[in-house]
């Protein structure tokens, strides 16, 4: 199937929905570019839906065939890859909009419980995505009152780095590279068995197309 009104060609017709009712406000609304919301269906995804300065607005022309790229090409994955996608990446799992040129938003799977920590310091208790920065000290300073733990095993962070490693090479063996690094995407479970998780699927991008860089890095062509 080849779209005329987007130059990209699809191996299997694209499913396209209409963004659901969501419950205001945004679980998260931090984000720069969308608002996340908890999917109204299906507790193991979230839907983000796009927005310009805070106001909604879906994604066009070459962002919107972005997307559609993404969501499309999983049909040709060997078993091995479409288990470390759905597993390891926020891979955009359905694409929501009025038509093909415009994406309002994308389902994407959830961090699971094990790569949510909770901690107490001396403002209260946090519930937050266990991400690199726990890898470092942060758990052993002084504003810490309790935490699960306060340091990784070298074992662990080993096992730790190899799947971020094996999960980039399956990126890279599709075509496709993560340019978003930064500690705040990168998340990771050492119960029941080390396992990382990471954000921001969606800005993965061929080599030589614009993408999201972190700053003073790209990767190579």
């Amino acid at each position: 199937l080849r779209l005329e009104t987007l130059d990209v060609e699809l191996v299997a017709p694209i499913s396209l929905l209409p963004l659901p009712f969501l419950a205001e406000p945004p679980w998260n609304d931090k984000g720069g570019e969308a608002f996340i919301y908890e999917h109204p269906a299906d507790k193991e995804f979230l839907v983000k839906v796009f927005h310009v300065n805070r106001v909604r607005r879906g994604r066009r022309g070459p962002e919107a065939e972005h997307l559609i790229d993404l969501n499309s090409f999983s049909e040709g994955l060997t078993p091995s890859q479409s288990v470390r996608l759905s597993e390891c990446f926020s891979w955009p799992a359905t694409l929501y909009g009025s038509s093909l040129d415009c994406i309002d938003g994308i389902a994407i799977r959830r961090a699971a419980d094990e790569f949510w920590l909770d901690y107490e310091d001396v403002y209260g208790w946090n519930h937050q995505v266990q991400n690199l920065a726990f890898l470092g000290e942060f758990l052993k300073a002084p504003i810490i009152k309790k935490a699960p733990y306060t340091d990784i095993s070298f074992e662990d962070r080993i096992e730790l780095a190899m799947e971020y490693l094996r999960s980039m090479q399956v990126l890279w063996e599709l075509g496709y590279r993560y340019g978003d690094y930064s500690e705040n995407n990168l998340l990771w479970a050492f119960e029941p068995r080390p396992r990382v998780f990471i954000i921001d699927a969606e800005t993965c991008s061929r080599p030589g197309t614009k993408g999201p860089r972190t700053n003073g890095w790209a990767p190579l062509d």
